[in-house]
């Protein structure tokens, strides 16, 4: 009997422990391939499945939400000192070009990931200023990072908008790609209240950030 009890008490002890371990973040596994996830970044490493209960930074629950540490990188060396490297807002020929730059010119760089043979990077660049943008992954010293497949969410901008190129102000604005009220995007995630988006404006197809508040789900 007291042995009985002394199992049933043992049981209850770690049932609580595993419950509190869960409902601190303190650990997580990836519902897709298993791995635990880190509780300070809310995706797997391996295929960007968002961590459970996620949600978004702003409190809704509509988009994964992701933080964008990347890794330190530059663009390869290359003899010819005015080479500049093509970029794209997207991974693929499809996507609207966002400028040639010379890779004796960019100040920093870090490697966010991978989309096949693009590399998805965020520079400071002196003519410029800061953007993240697609470059062919070739193309930089270091391009090792996770691959993401990243599935759209159906939404709709709920006013006139002008994307920046990045998640935040400190980001160019990319005004050229302005899109107006009841445009069709497709949301990838969020980062810090900004949202990873795809859509079709008078330049063509592109991704850019949009300002969480100005997107309704579809």
């Amino acid at each position: 009997m007291k042995k009985g009890i002394c199992l049933l008490l043992s049981l209850v002890m770690l049932a609580a422990g595993i419950a509190c371990a869960i409902a601190d973040g303190s650990v997580w596994f990836c519902p897709q391939c298993g791995e635990e996830m880190s509780p300070d970044a809310n995706f797997c490493y391996r295929d960007g499945t968002p961590r459970p209960g996620s949600g978004s930074s702003s409190g809704s629950s509509l988009w994964p939400n992701r933080v964008l540490a990347g890794s330190h990188t530059s663009f390869a060396r290359n003899n010819n000192p005015e080479y500049r490297v093509q970029s794209r807002s997207g991974p693929g020929k499809a996507y609207v070009g966002v400028g040639a730059y010379k890779i004796k010119k960019a100040k920093t760089m870090k490697l966010l990931f991978r989309e096949g043979g693009y590399a998805y990077i965020d520079m400071q660049y002196p003519s410029v200023g800061h953007r993240c943008l697609y470059v062919l992954a070739g193309t930089l010293s270091r391009n090792s990072a996770a691959q993401m497949d990243l599935p759209g969410i159906p939404a709709e901008t709920s006013g006139t908008v002008v994307p920046r190129f990045g998640p935040g102000n400190s980001y160019d604005s990319f005004d050229e790609a302005s899109i107006g009220n009841g445009t069709q995007v497709s949301v990838f995630f969020e980062t810090d209240g900004w949202l990873f988006s795809e859509f079709s404006c008078g330049l063509g197809l592109v991704r850019a950030w949009l300002p969480a508040g100005q997107v309704n789900a579809r």
